[in-house]
């Protein structure tokens, strides 16, 4: 009944319910009625109740704490964005850090960005979800932000959720003159994932637009000659190799290294009479063909 009460007194939204509430929280022997009371504290918003909420932290109760971190969030007071960061990170109940996440996304303080991306290495798959949740809510209003998150998760190795953040970008940023130079850039780096991912398909496409919007840049053609490989496009990677050694023309960038070994696996794909053709084209426009190469047209 009490439990029931205080978060009636919540609901009202009468302010004056905010000290009866922290005494509750503070000294009920049930821990139902405190947390109760906590929950009431959170749906008041009133910043009064922040040092007792602090305070429940601490408690030895993991069920406690949960809604303490819970009110906290709904509070909205970024004061405890660093506590709430090491609790994501070292609480020893697994719900407790869960909480912490929750509450980290709804505060949008971009200083719990470092925390959140450690909590995407966490062994519980729940708490790398909702720590990633967390970090596209804080991140999502601001593209700059998006674009240096996803920017160090890529550096970290972190190709995965770099990806889902830098599409959200190219949602948010698409057809806005003023994030022009951003977008360009965000494009290259979305490209980079794609293909650590193998997301072949999509690296394919995206590669094309970049390919025509910088037809002499090296990097995004070798690229592209990649993704068309792993998208099993091989003639056409072939081509695109042939293509970046006439372009470069100097005997380090011959590129037949990766053409060899395209030309091997449409032979174990029984390709031969594309093989043959690829053989055929290359003899008419270049001259130093390495002798392996030479007798695949025999």
């Amino acid at each position: 009944v009490r439990g029931a009460a205080a978060v009636a007194l919540g609901e009202i939204g009468d302010r004056r319910a905010v000290e009866p509430l922290v005494k509750l929280l503070e000294t009920d022997a049930e821990i139902e009625v405190r947390g109760r009371a906590a929950v009431a504290l959170g749906a008041l918003k009133d910043p009064r109740a922040v040092p007792v909420l602090v305070k429940t932290l601490d408690a030895r109760e993991a069920p406690l704490r949960v809604y303490a971190v819970d009110a906290l969030g709904e509070l909205g007071d970024r004061s405890v964005v660093e506590r709430l960061s090491r609790m994501l990170l070292e609480d020893e109940n697994a719900g407790v850090r869960e909480s912490a996440a929750v509450a980290l996304g709804k505060l949008g303080a971009p200083e719990a960005i470092g925390a959140l991306k450690r909590a995407l290495k966490d062994n519980e798959r729940k708490l790398q979800l909702l720590a990633f949740t967390a970090l596209t809510d804080i991140c999502r209003a601001d593209v700059q932000l998006l674009y240096r998150t996803a920017d160090e998760l890529m550096t970290e190795g972190d190709y995965t959720h770099a990806t889902s953040l830098l599409e959200l970008l190219l949602e948010r940023a698409v057809d806005k003159p003023e994030h022009a130079r951003l977008l360009a850039r965000a494009r290259t780096r979305l490209a980079r994932c794609y293909l650590a991912g193998k997301q072949w398909a999509k690296a394919v496409k995206l590669l094309e637009d970049l390919k025509r919007a910088n037809p002499d840049d090296v990097t995004i053609l070798k690229q592209y000659a990649v993704a068309l490989s792993g998208a099993g496009r091989w003639s056409e990677s072939f081509r695109q190799y042939s293509d970046l050694a006439r372009r470069t023309r100097t005997k380090d960038q011959t590129y037949w290294s990766e053409r060899q070994t395209l030309l091997e696996t449409m032979m174990r794909h029984q390709r031969y009479a594309q093989v043959l053709q690829l053989i055929e084209e290359v003899k008419r426009t270049e001259t130093d063909i390495p002798e392996r190469v030479r007798t695949r047209s025999g």
